[in-house]
């Protein structure tokens, strides 16, 4: 969320940011899982006269979340 509120400030209104890395729920090996968590924010095209802006929803967010899966190999029939 701090990476997101910089680039508003700055200017970057539209962001689609991601990070993949471990979450670790505890001491013992074994007690983390591999997350990746994402945040999208703004308008889902890039400034152009001739496309129209609509602001991202949660549906923009599922079609990424697949497209992530799909690259990494996951089955196709994943319920999200």
């Amino acid at each position: 969320l701090q990476a997101a509120a910089r680039n508003q400030a700055r200017g970057f209104t539209d962001l689609a940011l991601f990070e993949v890395g471990p979450v670790f729920a505890g001491g013992e090996p074994g007690e983390q899982a591999l997350h990746a968590p994402g945040l999208l924010v703004g308008a889902t095209a890039p400034r152009d006269p001739y496309g129209s802006r609509r602001a991202v929803d949660v549906y923009d967010a599922k079609a990424d979340a697949e497209a992530v899966l799909a690259a990494v190999g996951a089955p196709q029939k994943v319920q999200i």
